[in-house]
């Protein structure tokens, strides 16, 4: 059985995350992107919908599946409608990522998240990259890729951790502020978590 050295990306809104576990995928390491997973749960899976529409209402979903906009419309601003859907779709997502692990057989997977340290996720994983990026930088790409306001954008960053908090928790961190080159970064990085993973295996 393959001991798994499990390495989580996380980062706010904004700060290129998934740019990051790109590249690793391009270097041949499974990436799990639980954000995905979690609007695709919510979609597909029939008790989660059931969940959802019980807490939400039916208008939860329409002809063409989940309405996002309706949930978005529930939770935003709203901390303890947020934490009840997350209660209802982060035990759903951490089932599915372990079935996900067994899957695997690279010895090194990541596990892309942008609540890791908000769901003690990160507790389970061994070895933790943050990427940041300035807030002005943040708030431009989102505008350009998401339909949402700035004052939108700015309320969602100030509802996630600082990028200063959870930096200081991390294994790592990518600087990913539009000038710093993120490939060598990365490769760094990979170098380390290789090493971390050798040590891992020769303990096991």
């Amino acid at each position: 059985m393959i001991k798994h050295f499990q390495v989580g990306v996380t980062g706010g809104i904004g700060s290129g995350k998934t740019v990051v576990t790109k590249i690793f995928t391009v270097m041949g390491i499974p990436v799990y992107d639980s954000d995905s997973r979690a609007k695709q749960l919510m979609s597909e899976d029939p008790e989660l919908k059931s969940e959802i529409i019980r807490a939400f209402g039916d208008e939860s979903y329409g002809v063409h599946g989940l309405d996002r906009k309706f949930i978005a419309a529930k939770v935003f601003n709203n901390p303890a409608e947020l934490e009840r859907l997350n209660q209802m779709v982060h035990p759903k997502v951490g089932r599915d990522y372990s079935k996900w692990l067994t899957e695997q057989t690279s010895n090194i997977v990541i596990n892309e998240a942008a609540l890791l340290y908000e769901k003690d996720i990160a507790k389970r994983l061994n070895f933790l990259i943050v990427v940041t990026a300035p807030d002005i930088i943040r708030i431009e790409r989102v505008l350009k890729r998401d339909n949402r306001t700035e004052s939108q954008i700015r309320e969602i960053i100030s509802n996630q951790w600082p990028q200063e908090k959870s930096s200081l928790l991390a294994d790592a961190v990518i600087v990913n502020d539009n000038t710093s080159a993120l490939i060598p970064q990365v490769l760094d990085i990979y170098e380390t978590i290789k090493r971390k993973a050798s040590l891992q295996n020769k303990l096991a």
